[in-house]
This record gives structure tokens, C-alpha cells and sequence, in this order.
């Protein structure tokens, strides 16, 4: 930690160097480039202990980024690390999409008559919706199948085939 230490006080002497230099320039057209210049040398100590870090020697990385996973010498390991990076962050993003595809299909189902006692969804490997469940069930009006299944096939861009309607206990 004394790089830390070290990266820290060099930033602070950078800062108030530049806030002095500042404070003593002439009023005048030049002010302004000079405190562009100033401004760069200051983005620059903050950007080399960053680029310093990224460069470091492997033992110092192991011990500044300790419980890291170190992978393999292959790319495969990298390769196959990356994938399980994707898959779980897709699974995140998509997980929270479906459910709300299948509350969004009952909620269309239920705007046309009559509530679902059931919404599933089947998903293809495209990702795409591959089936759609719609069971009714209970006490009601019971809706007429072919109607609920044309209608969910064409606002959702499927194939009446890929639209199942089950009317149980009317």
C-alpha cells in the first residue's frame, strides 16, 4: 500500500503546483491555453499510476487483486471464462424479460375476456418464443379458443401453431 501512499502525495503536489501556477498567471489571452496545458498535466497524473497498475509484474497483480480467479495459460481458459461471463449475464438480463412476456400475455388474454388461470412460455435456442400456453380454468364465461389463439398469434408475431389454448372446468 505505500505505492498508494506514494500515487497520492505525487497527485497532491501536482494539484496544488497547478492551483499556485494558476493563481499567478497574468490576466490576458494566454490564460486560458496555459490553464488548458495545466489541466492536461493534471489528467496525466492521474492517468499514469492507472497505466502503471495495468503493467505491473504478475506476483504484485496476484497480491493487489487477491481471490481473483487466475485462469490457465490456454486461450481456451480465457475463452471459456468469457462465455461463462456472457451466459450469466444474459440469464440476468433475460430472466426478468420472459416473466414479463408471460405477464404481458396474460394481461393481453385477460384484456380480451376472460382471465388465464395459466401463461407459459416455451423458448426456443434463438431465444425467441417457441410456444405459448394459455390455459383457462374456473368459474366464468369460458372464451372461445380458436378467437384467444388467433388473436395472442397475430399481436405476438407466431404462428397460430405455436399458440396453445386449454379451457379446463367450465
Amino acid at each position: 500500500m505505500a505505492w498508494l501512499v506514494d500515487v497520492v502525495r505525487g497527485l497532491i503536489v501536482i494539484v496544488v503546483f497547478v492551483h499556485v501556477a494558476q493563481l499567478l498567471l497574468p490576466e490576458g489571452g494566454l490564460r486560458g491555453y496555459a490553464r488548458l496545458v495545466m489541466g492536461l498535466l493534471v489528467i496525466a497524473a492521474l492517468l499514469t499510476p492507472v497505466l502503471e497498475l495495468l503493467h505491473l509484474d504478475y506476483p504484485l497483480q496476484r497480491q493487489l487483486f487477491a481471490g481473483a480467479p487466475i485462469p490457465g495459460n490456454g486461450v481456451e481458459s480465457y475463452i471459456a471464462a468469457g462465455q461463462e461471463l456472457a451466459a450469466a449475464s444474459a440469464a440476468r438480463l433475460v430472466g426478468p424479460a420472459r416473466s414479463r412476456f408471460e405477464q404481458q400475455v396474460a394481461s393481453w388474454v385477460g384484456m380480451a375476456g376472460a382471465e388465464p388461470a395459466r401463461v407459459a412460455v416455451a423458448w426456443g435456442p434463438d431465444g425467441a418464443p417457441a410456444k405459448v400456453e394459455i390455459e383457462f380454468g374456473g368459474g366464468g364465461a369460458a372464451p372461445a379458443a380458436d378467437r384467444v389463439q388467433r388473436l395472442v398469434a397475430q399481436f405476438f408475431g407466431l404462428a397460430p401453431e405455436q399458440v396453445e389454448v386449454r379451457i379446463t372446468g367450465f
